[in-house]
C-alpha cells in the first residue's frame, strides 16, 4: 500500500506541474472549464480557462502587452471554447554590436615577377567595427534595421600580392600604383576604352611641353586628355603594355579626332611593329 501511494504522489505532482507550465490552476480541477488557444508572439499554446475575459487571462499568466503589440480580440472579451487570441508583438530595439570587416587584396606590378604569376607579400586581416544599430522586431524577427553609428575598432591589413605584368611593359616610368586582379590600376581618375592608339618617333624636335621625346612619353588630344596627366596604357587583353606615361604631345590627326592617342618609340622599327592598335588609357591621380 505504501508503494501504491508514493506512485500516486509522484502522479499527481507531475500532473500540477504540467497544469502550472500551461496555465491551469489547481482550481480549475474543482470547476468546469475548457481550453482555448493562444499564440503570443508566433508560439502557440493551449490555455485552460473558465470562461474569464482576455484582459484578465493575460495578467493571470503575466503576459502584459508592450505599447506596439496588437491582439485580435478585445481584452474584455470573454473567452469561449475554440477562441485564439492571437499576439503580435512588436517593438523597436537598439543594440550595439561587432562585425568583421573583410579585407581588400591589392595587387602590385612588378618586373620580377614572370608573368602569370604571383607572390604574396604581406598577409591580410579582417577589421572589426562597432556598430550601434536600431531595428525593428516583429514576433522575434528583425523586420528592419538602421546602422546608426559605426566605428572601427580594428582596421583591416590589406593582402599585398605582386604579380607579374602580361605582357612586359614597354616604358621606364614607374608611377607605383596598385592594380586589382583583372590588372587595372586601383585609384583611376578616369578610364577610356578602346582608343585608337598609334605610334611616332623623334623628329628633331621638343615635345609640345617643350620635352625631348623618351619612351613613355605620348602625344594627346588636351581637351581630351589634359596635359601632364600620368596615365597607364595597355590593350585590353595586356598582350601588349605601354605602361605608364605622361601626356606632353600633340599632333594635327589628335587634334581633328582622326586617332586617341600616339605613342612614343625609340625607332621607326618599333612604330611600324606597333602599328594601329585598340587600347585602355588609364588617367591616374596626380603625384603627392
Amino acid at each position: 500500500m505504501n508503494a501504491d501511494r508514493k506512485i500516486w504522489s509522484r502522479l499527481l505532482a507531475v500532473v500540477l506541474a504540467a497544469m502550472m507550465m500551461l496555465g491551469i490552476s489547481t482550481t480549475a480541477l474543482a470547476s468546469p472549464g475548457f481550453s482555448f488557444t493562444l499564440a503570443d508572439g508566433g508560439r502557440r499554446v493551449d490555455v485552460f480557462t473558465r470562461g474569464e475575459t482576455v484582459g484578465a487571462m493575460l495578467d493571470r499568466l503575466e503576459r502584459p502587452l508592450g505599447e506596439l503589440d496588437t491582439i485580435n480580440l478585445d481584452l474584455n472579451h470573454r473567452l469561449a471554447t475554440g477562441d485564439v487570441v492571437s499576439i503580435t508583438r512588436r517593438a523597436y530595439v537598439t543594440v550595439t554590436e561587432t562585425r568583421p570587416i573583410a579585407y581588400s587584396t591589392v595587387f602590385l606590378h612588378s618586373p620580377e615577377i614572370r608573368a602569370g604569376t604571383e607572390r604574396v607579400v604581406q598577409e591580410g586581416q579582417n577589421g572589426i567595427s562597432e556598430l550601434t544599430v536600431n531595428r525593428f522586431v516583429v514576433n522575434g524577427e528583425v523586420i528592419e534595421e538602421e546602422i546608426v553609428r559605426e566605428r572601427v575598432i580594428q582596421p583591416t591589413v590589406d593582402r599585398r600580392v605582386e604579380m607579374g605584368f602580361r605582357s612586359q611593359p614597354m616604358s621606364p616610368f614607374d608611377f607605383g600604383m596598385e592594380f586589382d586582379e583583372n590588372h587595372e590600376p586601383i585609384g583611376y581618375i578616369q578610364v577610356f576604352r578602346n582608343m585608337i592608339a598609334t605610334a611616332y618617333t623623334a623628329t628633331g624636335n621638343r615635345t609640345s611641353l617643350g620635352y625631348w621625346p623618351v619612351i613613355g612619353h605620348v602625344a594627346v588630344n588636351p581637351n581630351v586628355i589634359p596635359y601632364r596627366s600620368r596615365l597607364f596604357i595597355q590593350t585590353p587583353d595586356g598582350s601588349f603594355i605601354y605602361g605608364y606615361a605622361l601626356a606632353v604631345d600633340t599632333g594635327g590627326d589628335l587634334l581633328r579626332g582622326r586617332i586617341d592617342i600616339d605613342l612614343f618609340f625609340c625607332c621607326d622599327a618599333m612604330a611600324w611593329q606597333h602599328g594601329v592598335r585598340r587600347m585602355d588609357v588609364f588617367i591616374l591621380p596626380p603625384a603627392n
